[in-house]
């Protein structure tokens, strides 16, 4: 920090890992600069990997425009010298602090009752929320330069309703996010860098800039679009750890948190998966598994809905080699933060239909058992572990139908030993009962409409 500043092009506050497996902290300059020597973002919380994938993404749009459309350069290739001139040409507005321009910071500049900084971080309690993990008192503990940066970073993505007064941000109550992922952070970044018609402009140039509800979205702006006018104070004294990550420093406690203009647009955003049908809109959105009237069910086949989103937005990565799909959001009830989820799943070489998977997981993920042959109660105790072990095989699932086939066989042996407590005994009756609930399993292989409406036919007789 010099001169009472902290430039995010050069100050040290991006966590990440390199090829080599050493552990860093960059600028915004050398994480672009030095992207083919990186492995990834190392941050703790995967939404501020996300939050700085996304930031660097937005800054590699805004230096170069749109990709060219025959690149020179493999995918995991170093940029090109000279690429992002532009941030350096920009350096003020990439400050942190200072009486200028500041990076993500606009409008009241102080408040008759000041907040807290702690409000940029979902795992850190603010006002009476005292039962909590980590203990913080406001005005008392505080965050580094790099953690409030790190908060800022989150906003556009992440930014929950918090009472009547703050809305959440421009896709609302935080959807499920997708990203493709290659072997190094600049292959990353080029498997997201693709063709836009309407860029914009980011809010570092103009912040103030307002968004019609039912316009287009310039994809700078929706990317960068900050749901909150937030100014950070100067940090102080006394040096003490910060709340956030433990370094010893000058900590920033006040802040103006404020509201801002609630603009909720629909479907512009190229990370998000929206509903599986053209006409809606609706981004999918991790369950609250408190809330949940289906858990476990709606929690554990979360996936077969991401599936399909992947499928309608990256099948042609089923051709890039080492690529993959990662899966980034969290559960939320407006202001309250329930728990992240981060997964990532790779391609199989070869795929059948795709469109006979996405039929698959649409079956899959309305399947139930039948009462009353299978004791429910029972069966809900196992579907969180043999739904997460299937989701861990999504890449095999592309592959078709004996994957398929193999998924359902994980019911197996649980559904076994619920049969024998459920029906124990050697008479005819507990053997045929056994027997049948050990057979409970997801239908593995699609069947033709004719037979699909049999089956329901017998069924509705029963």
């Amino acid at each position: 920090m010099k001169n009472g500043n902290y430039n995010l092009i050069d100050e040290q506050w991006i966590p990440v890992l390199m090829r080599d497996g050493e552990f860093r902290r960059v600028g915004i300059l050398k994480a672009l600069t030095q992207a083919e020597q990186i492995r990834d973002i190392a941050a703790s919380n995967p939404m501020d990997r996300f939050a700085v994938l996304r930031l660097l993404l937005a800054l590699l749009y805004w230096c170069r425009g749109n990709p060219p459309r025959h690149p020179a350069e493999d995918i995991g290739d170093a940029f090109p010298a000279g690429y992002f001139s532009k941030i350096t040409d920009n350096k003020e507005a990439f400050n942190l602090l200072g009486d200028g321009p500041r990076f993500y910071q606009f409008g009241v500049k102080s408040a008759k009752t000041p907040t807290t900084p702690n409000y940029l971080i979902h795992e850190i309690p603010t006002a009476t929320y005292i039962a909590h993990f980590v203990h913080a008192r406001d005005g008392v503990d505080g965050l580094c330069p790099a953690c409030c940066a790190m908060g800022l970073a989150r906003l556009p993505a992440f930014a929950t309703q918090q009472g009547q007064g703050k809305g959440p941000g421009i896709n609302g109550k935080p959807p499920i996010y997708i990203v493709p992922m290659g072997p190094s952070l600049a292959a990353t970044l080029r498997l997201c860098w693709q063709p836009h018609p309407n860029l914009g402009v980011p809010s570092w140039e103009n912040a103030e800039l307002r968004l019609l509800k039912n316009g287009k979205v310039p994809l700078l702006t929706g990317l960068t679009w900050i749901p909150r006018t937030v100014w950070l104070d100067d940090p102080n004294e006394p040096v003490e750890p910060c709340i956030m990550c433990g370094r010893v420093t000058r900590l920033i406690r006040r802040s103006v948190f404020a509201r801002r203009v609630s603009v909720e647009l629909r479907k512009w955003d190229p990370f998000v998966v929206y509903g599986n049908d053209d006409d809606d809109v609706r981004p999918l959105r991790a369950v609250d598994p408190i809330a949940s009237k289906t858990f476990p069910l709606s929690v554990t086949r979360e996936w077969t809905k991401v599936l399909r989103g992947v499928l309608q937005r990256y099948a042609p990565l089923l051709n890039v080699g080492e690529s993959k799909i990662w899966v980034i959001s969290f559960s939320t009830d407006q202001a309250k933060y329930f728990e992240a989820i981060d997964y990532e799943f790779g391609f199989p070489q070869t795929s059948s239909d795709l469109v006979e998977i996405d039929d698959q997981c649409d079956r899959w993920r309305k399947w139930r058992p039948r009462a009353p042959r299978t004791p429910e109660a029972a069966f809900f105790n196992i579907v969180p572990h043999a739904e997460n072990r299937i989701a861990a095989r999504a890449a095999e699932l592309l592959a078709g139908d004996e994957a398929w086939a193999q998924a359902a066989d994980e019911y197996r042996p649980l559904m076994k030993s619920i049969a024998s407590a459920f029906s124990p005994g050697v008479t005819t009756r507990a053997l045929r009962q056994r027997r049948r609930i050990s057979k409970v399993a997801p239908a593995a292989a699609l069947r033709s409409q004719t037979t699909e409406k049999k089956r329901r036919e017998r069924e509705a007789d029963k």
